[in-house]
């Protein structure tokens, strides 16, 4: 019921493949959650200028920050879109 009020949302596995999005999150990507979920790679969706946000390592940055917000520009792949976005990446623990 909130999922369309929080801000867009991926994660992802470590090879890139979406693993769960929200409405907002497809919707800024242009496509549906189905089409999304299990299908698709964030790499295939949109690019980030931030070098090392994308794939996410053990490098990245904001990876251990407090605070990881990164602001950043973005291109979405199907409609040549691009802008700047705040974007913050965070580690899951997989057991949890």
């Amino acid at each position: 019921v909130f999922d369309s009020l929080l801000d867009a949302a991926f994660v992802v596995d470590g090879s890139g493949k979406i693993v769960y999005c929200n409405d907002a999150a497809a919707t800024f990507c242009q496509s549906s959650v189905r089409r999304l979920v299990g299908k698709a790679t964030i790499s295939d969706l949109f690019t980030v200028k931030e070098p090392g946000i994308l794939p996410f390592t053990e490098e990245s940055p904001g990876r251990l920050s407090p605070t990881p917000y990164l602001e950043t520009e973005f291109s979405v792949t199907k409609d040549s879109r691009s802008g700047r976005l705040q974007l913050a990446v965070r580690p899951l623990d997989p057991e949890h």
